[in-house]
């Protein structure tokens, strides 16, 4: 059998369907990606055969689980594991999902080290987290626990001493207001209730 036309499709200028057949009969073969198309130089009049058809659509589904996992990626950085989760949540074969993880490290679009160093900086200039809840959020996000201790070496004992004895000045401050509200109320009831009484 041949190819016996390639068109565009109407929702992905990027993709194509593939139709075969012979003189009888043409049919749908697979839809493919523009590089897939250029890598097998696939063109009208071709010589195909099932395996090779196969073979395409097996292909096809790497390309666009990739092309997936990187614009996934792109929103913002991830973890591995959270990219093997959104793969593994678009019925991504496991072996599929190996390999796409594989071509991600080796060009560090996916590199937990990174992720984790990043994320425990953040943390240290914008917020008043702990080592304790910056730990337990990366291992939310199936970080290894060497790659969260290696982050955390950047949280300095004074740092941490710094940032509780800030918290501590805020929760007293917080109380006292509480504290010096709810007296205040009090002494509002009293006046009402013996005022009633005058």
């Amino acid at each position: 059998m041949k190819i016996t036309k390639i068109a565009v499709q109407k929702n992905d200028p990027e993709r194509y369907n593939i139709f075969v057949g012979d003189q009888h009969e043409e049919r749908f073969a697979c839809g493919v990606d523009q590089e897939l198309l250029l890598r097998h130089h696939l063109h009208k009049g071709m010589e195909v055969d099932e395996n090779k058809l196969a073979q395409w659509a097996l292909e096809d589904e790497y390309e666009k689980a990739y092309k997936h996992a990187l614009h996934y990626v792109n929103r913002r950085m991830r973890t591995e594991h959270e990219v093997r989760l959104e793969l593994a949540n678009k019925e991504v074969t496991m072996d599929h999902i190996d390999q796409i993880l594989e071509a991600m490290k080796e060009r560090k679009y996916v590199n937990d080290q990174m992720y984790a160093k990043s994320y425990v900086n953040l943390e240290l200039s914008t917020s008043s987290k702990g080592p304790g809840r910056m730990k337990q959020y990366l291992e939310e996000k199936g970080v290894a626990r060497s790659t969260i201790e290696g982050a955390l070496l950047s949280y300095t004992k004074e740092q941490q001493l710094d940032k509780a004895i800030a918290v501590i000045q805020k929760k007293s401050r917080q109380y006292k207001k509480r504290q010096y509200a709810n007296e205040k109320e009090e002494a509002y009831r009293r006046f009402v209730a013996t005022w009633l009484f005058i």
